[in-house]
Order: structure tokens, then C-alpha cells, then sequence
């Protein structure tokens, strides 16, 4: 569950 977390923050900031 954290790494998924943790993959949408990445996401996020790859979008950003």
C-alpha cells in the first residue's frame, strides 16, 4: 500500500 503511495506522489510530480 505505501509503495502505491508512493508511486502516485512520483506521478504526480513526473506531471507536474
Amino acid at each position: 500500500v505505501l509503495l502505491a503511495k508512493r508511486m502516485e506522489d512520483v506521478l504526480d510530480q513526473a506531471f507536474e
